[in-house]
């Protein structure tokens, strides 16, 4: 008979500790006054919050996967080269026309990060 014992207690607290990291970075996320989001590599949303389900009058089912220029009446070169930018690893900030839930065209100032 061959026994082999593994101590896993230094792994479930490491675990544990991201775990609950995760759940206060989401609850900050979704409680935020500000839309925040993810897109993907081809400028597609790949996470909402809250906020912006909010602002954009469209459930996060309807915003996910959705390109961001959909969502920018008057997309720039400007805003596709901002999204390059910050795909490269830089941090960029602009000011952007965006068409809100009542129908309205509001000005947002945008800052992108990338991750």
């Amino acid at each position: 008979m061959l026994g082999v014992v593994r101590d896993l207690t230094d792994d479930r607290d490491r675990a544990e500790r991201l775990e609950r990291a995760e759940a206060r970075y989401t609850r900050l996320v979704e409680s935020a006054e500000d839309a925040i989001c993810t897109v993907d590599e081809e400028g597609n949303f790949s996470s909402v919050n809250r906020a912006l389900e909010r602002v954009m009058g469209r459930s996060r089912e309807a915003l996910l996967g959705t390109h961001f220029t959909d969502l920018v009446p008057r997309t720039s070169a400007r805003h596709l080269a901002m999204l390059a930018a910050t795909l490269r690893g830089e941090r960029q900030r602009e000011e952007l026309r965006f068409v809100a839930a009542d129908a309205a065209t509001r000005i947002a100032t945008i800052i992108s990060a990338p991750l």
